[in-house]
């Protein structure tokens, strides 16, 4: 829990309405998050009973989780804000008390990743799906001025081409994975 000096010293960086959003936004989240535990419990109950009522708790898990991903957006955007203008170790005490995950911030692109992972899952075995079938995703190209377009197949893999759609930078995605993996070794060591 953050103390009355604390939030002062957030209020006087961040303004009192900026500070309101914040912990408005911050209670709504933890509402939501105690909705979704007890649709998460109801999803199961409906699932071992064989009811109807599993897709609509699907459904609702589904958008309970969208609403999450955007309030944990908005606010990260405001603790990213002070970044810089507090003590390092009050700046990672703030996520620790928001529950928002530090992770969130030392690696964008595997954050950004995970948050479209619900939508790789769904579109990937239909494309799957479309390879077994022998469809293949092509683009029109123009090898010369004077010649017409071809149609060929779209070259690099379709995931790169998902990353570049959810504006995942694919390199640093790897970056990223490289230092969550050295940071991972160096605890188990130490």
């Amino acid at each position: 829990m953050l103390s009355d000096e604390e939030i002062d010293v957030i209020e006087k960086i961040l303004g009192k309405d900026t500070l309101y959003l914040f912990n408005k936004t911050w209670d709504e989240r933890n509402n939501l998050r105690n909705h979704l535990v007890n649709a998460r419990i109801a999803l199961e109950k409906c699932k071992k009973e064989k009811r109807v009522e599993t897709k609509y708790w699907e459904a609702k898990i589904k958008e309970m989780n969208l609403v999450d991903a955007h309030q944990r957006k908005t606010l990260l955007g405001i603790v990213h804000y002070l970044k810089g203008k507090v003590e390092p170790q009050f700046y990672r005490k703030i996520f620790e008390v928001t529950g928002l995950d530090i992770f969130d911030e030392d690696y964008p692109n595997c954050v950004k990743e995970r948050e479209h992972a619900d939508e790789w899952n769904a579109i990937a075995p239909f494309i799957e799906y479309l390879g077994e079938k022998r469809i293949i995703l092509a683009e029109w190209v123009k090898f010369h001025p004077e010649l017409d377009e071809n149609l060929q197949p779209v070259s690099g893999n379709l995931l790169q081409l998902f990353h570049g759609y959810i504006g995942v930078d694919t390199y640093q995605l790897e970056m990223e994975r490289r230092r969550l993996l050295d940071e991972f070794r160096k605890k188990k060591e130490g």
